[in-house]
């Protein structure tokens, strides 16, 4: 299985503009999918490390949250978000239906655990297992 990071993506892209004149057209396409490579970067590094593959949650038309993930006993929800916004109002509606004991944000924004939410940064993916069991009781 090949995982291309956003940032090794991103290398390649600056490569391919250093020579060639069509690299405008590949940074358009970073920027239309960087939304599903992160996604798909997330997936795969929640595969190795949790028991139960990752699934979604869909309310029909209304809201759809990227993942749901097993943690021992508890269900928690994923949102993946790769630009600035980390606005999510699929995931708020997720917690008011179900009110899980936490929830989890992958952005750009720094560590951070508050009132219920747990942001972890992008590159930090691969520690998420880790970070919820240091979290313990507060689930």
């Amino acid at each position: 299985m090949i995982i291309i990071t956003l940032f090794a993506l991103k290398m390649r892209l600056n490569e391919y503009r250093e020579g060639h004149h069509e690299a405008k057209e590949g940074n358009r396409l970073f920027t239309e999918f960087k939304g599903s490579l992160s996604e798909n970067y997330i997936l795969q590094s929640m595969v190795n490390q949790f028991e139960v593959i990752p699934r979604y949650w869909t309310s029909g038309n209304q809201a759809e949250v990227d993942f749901l993930i097993q943690h021992k006993n508890h269900i928690i929800p994923v949102e993946v978000k790769s630009g600035e916004s980390i606005r999510s109002r699929s995931l708020t509606l997720y917690q008011r239906q179900f009110q899980p004991p936490i929830s989890i944000r992958f952005s750009l924004q720094n560590l951070r655990f508050d009132s219920g939410l747990l942001n972890i940064p992008l590159f930090l993916a691969d520690q998420t297992n880790r970070l919820l069991e240091n979290l313990g009781n507060n689930m």
